[in-house]
């Protein structure tokens, strides 16, 4: 058996060839059938011809020994082997099969096999009916189906058998259960058709169903649903929602009853009445359960699949789609009795819009404009019609934009670009929106708050109403009133609405509230003082200082600022309050300048810094470690400083997997230390001469770190960040000074730049995390900022040990940060509204609808149906990796994906690059020496092998696939083992292909390095995953293997496990493919309120099982050769002794040799001058051809020595592409010789090539002889016969033939020295050429005893060169004599 799959790695290579060509595959593009059948037959010939003893006809005539004798190689019992003998027999369909068809069959369906055997032996019964079936092979039978039917019964019958009476056991009996069913369906999981299988998604629900229901109602179901012959009847769905219905609305719940509601969309037909039952279930569900989108969309979906025009037809024609779709009609007559603004009308809507119209091109939309705005002002519109007009147009406007040039400035008019007028110009647009209806409203509406789905502000939208006027004139209709300092964080504070009324009596001459607020503020004892001073900064931020963002001072801003410039001139004043505000007055710190000009992002930062300046000048210097910092820098330079790196920058990994953990002195030294050092032991910095080591006190400088998901401590990144910025955002307001000089203690020459730089990073670093935008962030910070207020931590404002800072860090971020960025989005929709709310009539109509914090009540919401026409997002990874942000413990395997998914989607280039490789590889192999790959281009390659239009096609595709993957990796290839490598150059077809030539030096190191780069991110990913913890991640059951039958219930402690697999051998299927596509987070639903577009829930447990299939299921761990390389290494022409010294050897080992007949060498050999020579035009090529054939015998493990070489050439695919080079192929076939004949070829047509130059071997085996070592050689050699072969073998020669002692310094020199550099000169030549036969240099008639005995031990490696030219004259001279 072993000597038969032995080949099994030749015999997928080669089908693999047969897939190249398209005539070979079936409609599925797989291979058919006969294509496979013809080649098993040729394959198993050539196994036959490369090993004797598998010829012998016993071997098919005792197929059923042979086939017993395999049975018991993967069966214990003879119980299996029966069983698998059946198994089998029935799929090959041979009672006895082929002992081929077996292997070929085994190779292929291995896995399927086993687990057919194992779980038919969970069912006995199983087992014995099919055993008692006769052998028919005209009969088809569903094995699989029965099998799975069977167990489905058999589990569900076992679980309705529970006693429920026996209370003590019913828990225990029901986990068993559990397991069991657990088992079987991740076994089943590894069969072909499983998803087909309506018995086993039935028994997959009643396990479901265990979690959550008693197993009193789950036997209810049972026994009412049982005497039904359908699979699912209207009983059943009836009874199972009942009990769903009465559980908890738990998230476990939930995902049960869509787990339900999945598997019955995925098991009714369409045309099943029971589906409509399922319909009415699922869009009349009060409250409407979360995560409804996946559902609805799969209705729509089988819609689409039957139509793909429907959504527009339901536009055009509804009547008569609906008379066509009875499920439609259903779904129409529920809408038809819901709110017109209802929850699950806008889920249709956001469904159709997203799912459907998006994928829609802006040409094809357009045709459909008209008719949908006429449908919004149709009164009798059926609703699914109106539903998907909106969701129409709100594609179309989205998609407007992109024609426009309103992405290069908003300041000029814009130019629209469709195309195509006919179709749609701005006019019909105009046009439409001059109508006066309420839908025209909001899609007026939804034109410009569209404006914030491509990043604009609300100042953005209100500079482009004021300039596209012209354009569109119904702009002119819209009252703003707007201008950037309506952004006001602070009315959030009840005390600021006291401020402001002091502030605008103050415009009217009135200074007495302002007076009276002042003195509130400098006593002690006045109560709510906090928000007093708050707001007091708050009117001094808003009123003065963010207003310079816009324009400069009016009349009563000077007035005011006069005023408050008054008031600080009051001794009682603390300095660390009315700095910083006289800072904000000036507009002149370099930290938080702003003016006119200025982008969005530095005027929210802005007003960020300033809200955390307000806040903590105006608390209490010890309720915080930040007040201290504000308040009393100049204490806290030996504290231990909050969001400071502990000295230690990050973890890295050294080139044997070792961590090191980067650190930094305060000085901005850098050390390491290995994972056997101890960074809590101290030393001294060779820099500053400061103690480093251990947790260090003070400010430590650190360098900005642009990894978005770094932190430090037990910080979540976005925590980290938030508590970073805020600590530099107080120190930086500071400076530049001597207090925060001596706090940094290391020469920063611009502290305000240094502190804005990091404020700045963890900004955009904040808005990855958090996957919002500049303004969102800055609501989410204030937000922050307001809950400080209000909530005061009561904690030690000095931080004296790690420890402390610590406990702090960690509490301030479960107090304030961690609930307020959990739906971050959502946070920044509740304070604005807040904001909102507290502002007393200033109102704005067009900023409230743009922004979507208009109030709604009833009338609004039934005409203007704002649900519908609420902005969305699509989904994608940025906000799925914010919304997961808090709660990664419960999801492990999807943590590690979002720690991955940026580099997972490199990994998707690593077949493209193999494919080419091996293509190259096959075809060069042996045929060009490393030279020449210097110079031939990618280019000429193709050109040369482009025997065909179809190999041109096929060739350029494969290297435009391999270019595509190169230059996708460029910026990621810096190092390869321990090698710094050189840029690597940008691939196009004018390189030289030694760039797709694997082997680990020279150019060639950066395929290898791409290759592993790509490798180690599967392994790396792969190698995580199996590390999490067995039975902590549901979505990996089909990683465990668990003995069902111990019960004990801490017995299986199983590990996750993946198959290793060389890459030659591996399969698409085994490597990662993954492309970031939206569709991996599909399980997903927008937030059906108003205003919280940015807001996208996500079934986290689909999403981790989904992806985990995706990412995980079948998929490898690579390992490589014994070389450590994960592809064979490129053989040049005359190399193929250095990459196996000993392969003549092997190759008479495996078929023995035989001379070439004296008349069939006359063919290849002439007279010339006296002197035999070649007779070749280029024996180069023939070389080459023979060192392939070599290299593919040692690999087939030789063959019949009695065939043809031609024969074997055509037997084996991998070895047709010879036929291409015409000369040599046709010299073989006109010669006729054999196998048993290939070494003498070689070593003839070696012999008489070009003689060894000095040029080709490298100077360290040039050495030159002295006196000594000739005189030795002469002793050595015999030069007074200088006859060969036979007649020199027949001779009474007592030393070393001269002719024999050249033809072995010859053939050593081109085979190892001219190619293995690596061959150490100082080695005695003895040893290669003496001890070690298998190099096989010597002719066969030397007399091996004569030259163990006179080969001059003195001549070193070193001496190659020269004692091969030293013998070669002394021959010369000999004859010359003669």
């Amino acid at each position: 058996m072993g000597q038969i799959d032995k080949f099994r790695s030749l015999y997928e290579e080669e089908l693999a060839m047969l897939k190249e060509k398209e005539e070979n595959l079936d409609a599925n593009g797989d291979l058919k059938a006969i294509i496979i059948d013809d080649h098993i037959e040729i394959f198993f010939a050539n196994i036959i011809s490369s090993d004797p003893t598998l010829k012998l006809p016993q071997l098919i005539e005792s197929a059923e020994l042979y086939f017993k004798d395999f049975l018991s190689t993967y069966s214990p019992t003879s119980e299996d082997i029966e069983f698998l003998s059946w198994i089998i027999g029935h799929n090959i369909g041979q009672q006895i099969p082929n002992p081929f068809k077996l292997h070929v069959y085994w190779w292929s369906n291995s896995e399927i096999v086993q687990t057919e055997l194992q779980l038919s032996k969970l069912c006995p019964k199983v087992i014995e009916a099919m055993l008692k079936l006769e052998f028919d092979q005209s009969k088809k039978l569903n094995f699989e189906n029965h099998l799975l039917e069977q167990l489905s019964i058999m589990m569900i019958e076992k679980l309705c058998k529970i006693a429920i009476n026996d209370i003590n056991h019913i828990e225990h009996q029901l986990l068993i259960w559990q397991r069991e069913t657990t088992y079987i369906l991740s076994l089943s999981s590894k069969l072909p058709n499983l998803s087909d299988n309506p018995n086993i998604l039935k028994l997959r629900i009643y396990n479901d169903l265990s979690y959550s229901l008693e197993l009193q109602k789950l036997i209810e179901i049972r026994n009412l649903e049982k005497n039904n012959k359908e699979i699912i009847s209207e009983q059943f769905i009836y009874i199972v929602f009942e009990k769903i219905y009465e559980l908890q609305q738990t998230e476990d719940n939930l995902a049960l009853q869509r787990s339900f509601v999945n598997w019955c969309l995925n098991t009714l037909s369409l045309e099943s009445s029971i589906r409509l039952i399922l319909y009415e279930k699922i869009f009349t569900q009060e409250p409407l359960p979360s995560l409804s989108f996946p559902t609805i969309h799969q209705i729509f979906l089988t819609e689409f699949n039957k139509h793909n025009k429907i959504f527009f037809n339901l536009i055009n024609n509804p009547l008569e789609i609906l008379e066509k779709s009875e499920r439609l009609l259903v779904i129409e007559d529920i809408l038809s009795k819901k709110h017109p603004d209802s929850q699950i009308s806008a889920l249709c809507c956001d469904v159709i819009q997203t799912k459907f119209f998006l994928l829609q091109d802006f040409q094809e939309l357009s045709k459909y404009f008209q008719k949908s705005t006429k449908v919004l002002v149709t009164v009798n519109a059926k609703k699914l019609q109106r539903i998907s007009a909106i969701a129409l147009l709100k594609v179309f406007i989205n998609n407007l934009w992109n024609f426009t040039s309103i992405q290069k400035s908003l300041k000029d008019p814009i130019k629209f670009e469709f195309g195509n007028e006919e179709e749609f110009s701005i006019n019909d647009l105009n046009q439409c929106l001059e109508l006066q209806n309420p839908l025209i409203h909001s899609l007026k509406y939804y034109l410009l708050k569209s404006l914030r789905l491509k990043g604009f502000s609300i100042h953005d939208i209100n500079q482009f109403c004021e300039v596209q006027q012209q354009i569109m004139p119904w702009l002119s209709e819209l009252v703003w009133n707007y201008n950037r300092s309506d952004y006001n964080p602070y009315w959030y504070v009840k005390q600021y609405e006291r401020a402001e009324i002091a502030t605008n009596m103050l415009s009217y001459g009135d200074s007495r509230d302002l007076d009276a607020l002042l003195e509130d503020i400098l006593d002690p004892t006045t109560e709510n003082l906090i928000s007093l001073r708050i707001s007091f900064a708050g009117i001094i931020i808003m009123r003065l200082y963010i207003i310079r963002a816009t324009r400069e001072w009016n009349q009563s801003e000077t007035l005011l600022a006069q005023k408050i410039k008054t008031y600080f001139n009051r001794p009682q004043f603390p300095q660390f309050y009315k700095q910083p505000m006289l800072e904000f007055l000036s507009n002149e710190h370099a930290l938080c300048k702003i003016v006119p000009n200025d982008v969005n992002q530095k005027i929210f930062i802005s007003s960020v810094i300033a809200h955390i300046v307000a806040l903590h000048i105006s608390i209490p210097q010890n309720s915080s470690p930040l007040a201290t910092y504000m308040q009393a820098l100049q204490s806290c330079q030996d504290d231990f400083i909050l969001a400071c790196p502990s000295n230690v920058m990050m973890n890295v990994w050294g080139p044997d997997d070792r961590k090191i953990t980067r650190f930094q002195c305060k000085c901005g030294q850098i050390y390491f230390i290995g994972e056997s050092g101890d960074s809590k032991l101290t030393g001294r910095c060779s820099a500053c001469k400061e103690e480093i080591g251990g947790d260090q006190r003070g400010y430590i400088v650190e360098e900005k770190t642009t990894e978005n998901l770094y932190s430090i401590r037990s910080m979540s990144p976005a925590s980290y960040r938030i508590i970073h910025l805020f600590v530099h955002a107080i120190i930086g307001i500071q400076t530049p000074s001597e207090v925060t000089s001596k706090f940094f203690k290391h020469n920063i020459k611009d502290l305000a730049a240094f502190c804005a730089m990091h404020i700045n990073n963890d900004w955009d670093a904040l808005k990855f995390i958090l996957y919002c935008g500049d303004e969102q962030l800055a609501l989410v910070l204030h937000a922050i900022l307001s809950e400080m207020t209000q909530q005061p931590l009561q904690e030690p404002a000095r931080l004296n040990t790690p420890i402390e800072r610590e406990t702090w860090e960690i509490q301030f971020s479960q107090k304030y940060i961690s609930p307020l960025i959990e739906h971050a989005t959502g946070t920044a929709t509740k304070f604005s509204n807040l904001l909102e709310t507290n502002m007393k009539n200033t109102q704005q109509k067009t900023k409230t609808e743009i922004s979507e914090t208009m109030k709604l009540d009833d009338h609004y919401c039934e005409n203007y149906l704002p649900r519908l026409w609420r902005l969305v997002r699509n989904a994608n990874i940025n906000n799925l990796r914010a919304y997961f942000s808090s709660n990664y413990k419960e999801y492990p395997f999807l943590t590690i994906f979002l720690q991955h998914e940026d580099k997972l989607q490199l990994i998707k280039n690593l077949f493209p690059i193999v494919k080419f490789v091996q293509i190259l590889s096959t075809s060069l192999s042996y045929r060009i020496e490393r030279q020449e790959a210097r110079t031939m281009t990618f280019r000429q390659f193709i050109l040369n092998e482009s025997d065909s239009d179809e190999t041109h096609r096929t060739l350029n595709k494969a290297f435009a696939n391999f270019t595509n993957s190169w230059n996708k990796l460029t910026p990621y290839i810096k190092r390869y083992q321990c090698h710094n490598l050189p840029p690597m150059p940008k691939m196009h077809d004018n390189l030289p292909v030694v760039f797709g030539l694997l082997e680990p030096i020279n150019e060639s190191l950066l395929l290898c390095a791409v290759i592993d780069f790509l490798v180690q991110l599967q392994n790396k990913f792969l190698n995580e995953v199996i590390e999490i913890p067995s039975k902590t991640c549901q979505s990996l059951k089909f990683l465990e293997k668990i003995d069902i039958q111990n019960n004990d219930e801490g017995y299986n402690q199983s590990i996750y496990h993946l198959k290793s697999v060389s890459l030659d051998n591996a399969r698409p299927k085994n490597i990662i493919f993954y492309d970031g596509n939206s569709e991996n987070f599909q399980f997903s639903q927008f937030d059906m309120r108003v205003g919280h577009c940015y807001e996208i829930q996500y079934d986290l447990r689909k999403t981790e099982a989904e992806l985990a299939l995706k990412l995980v299921y079948e998929k490898s761990l690579i390992k490589p050769n014994e070389e450590g390389l994960y592809l064979e290494p490129f053989v040049y022409r005359k190399e193929m002794f250095s990459r196996s010294m000993t392969i003549f050897n092997e190759i008479k080992n495996l078929i023995p040799q035989e001379r070439i007949p004296k008349y069939k060498e006359a063919i290849f050999i002439k007279a010339r001058e006296g002197m035999s020579a070649i007779a070749l035009e280029n024996p180069k090529e023939l070389l080459s051809t023979l060192e392939t054939i070599l290299c593919f015998l040692k690999r087939t493990f030789g063959s019949d020595r009695d065939i043809l070489i031609t024969e074997y050439i055509e037997s084996w695919m991998k070895l047709t592409a010879l036929k291409k080079y015409g000369n040599s192929y046709k010299l073989l076939l006109r010669i006729g010789l054999q196998l048993k004949h290939i070494v003498a070829l070689y070593e003839l047509i070696e012999e008489h090539v070009d003689d060894v130059v000095a040029t080709c071997i490298p100077q360290k085996y040039q050495e030159k002889l002295d006196d000594s070592l000739q005189h030795d050689i002469l002793d050595a050699v015999d030069l007074e016969s200088l006859e060969q072969g036979e007649q020199a073998k027949s001779s009474k020669i007592l030393n070393i033939p001269a002719k024999a002692f050249a033809t072995a310094l010859k053939r050593f020199i081109i085979r190892y020295s001219t190619t293995c550099e690596n061959i150490n000169e100082t080695e005695s030549l003895i040893c290669y050429l003496v001890e070690n036969e298998s190099l096989e240099c010597w002719p066969d008639w030397v007399d091996k005893t004569i030259i163990k005995n006179k080969f001059p031990s003195s001549l070193r490696i070193s001496h190659t060169f020269e004692t091969y030219q030293f013998i070669k004259e002394a021959i010369e001279k000999s004859e010359m004599e003669k």
